[in-house]
């Protein structure tokens, strides 16, 4: 059944009602109408299944035939602090990132970023980014729809993130410490953060600041990698070693 994840206020008593941009989506793409059912989550872990009962010009309202409630997505919480790249990347990072579990997505400004925090204000960009956050969840079939956030610079982004119990920055000229030697020795994680740098990576300066607020540095081998592939590459290694420890 096709998803959609609604706004608490929309889900009343044993009634849903979608708002007129979700009803033309089901009316007119989806091809969906009364007596056809569709699953509704309300990003707390609750799934309803629901049958459309009544359909005018431009809303729809349906029934609640049955709540469940599932648990988590992961047995990780993962916070990605991902300095900001250009446009089409980062509608990648946010695609992929809500697909492989991450829970916060933060976009920050560095050294190196070719995009600036004032720019990403100025222009609402965080709309847009929430939008293709929800419609990645739903493509994916989570549970939850991850935040998405901007922060001014580093320091700011480290100062906020306090509930990590590990806290991991990735650097090409890191060569010893590897990401799967973290995550295999301490079983004990639930919420793990990760830095990631532009396309011209984290400055030795930004690493001993982050350094200040327990990230560790660590590396992904010998390759040079594209920041939209680094995200990808660290994340599916996470999913594998959540999956295998189960």
């Amino acid at each position: 059944m096709h998803r959609f994840f609604l706004k608490q206020k929309q889900i009343l008593n044993n009634n849903v009602f979608f708002n007129p941009e979700e009803s033309k989506q089901i009316k007119n793409v989806l091809r969906l109408s009364t007596k056809d059912r569709l699953l509704v989550l309300d990003n707390q872990g609750n799934t309803y299944t629901v049958e459309i009962s009544k359909s005018d010009n431009k809303t729809l309202k349906g029934n609640i035939i049955k709540k469940q409630f599932e648990s988590p997505d992961s047995r990780f919480s993962i916070t990605l602090g991902q300095a900001l790249t250009k446009g089409s990347k980062i509608d990648f990072i946010i695609q992929k990132a809500t697909e492989l579990g991450v829970e916060n997505i933060t976009f920050i400004e560095t050294e190196r970023s070719v995009v600036k925090y004032k720019n990403v204000q100025a222009k609402d960009k965080l709309k847009r980014w929430e939008k293709i956050a929800k419609e990645a969840a739903e493509q994916s079939h989570r549970l939850t729809i991850p935040t998405v956030s901007c922060y001014r610079n580093l320091e700011d982004f480290c100062e906020t993130d306090e509930n990590a119990n590990l806290r991991l920055i990735f650097w090409e000229k890191e060569k010893e410490k590897k990401l799967r030697d973290y995550l295999k020795n301490d079983i004990g994680i639930s919420r793990l953060s990760i830095l990631i740098g532009p396309e011209g990576g984290f400055s030795s300066k930004e690493i001993e600041l982050t350094r200040k607020f327990g990230f560790i540095p660590v590396g992904l081998g010998s390759r040079i990698l594209k920041t939209e592939t680094a995200v990808l590459s660290i994340l599916s290694i996470i999913q594998y070693i959540n999956e295998e420890l189960g």
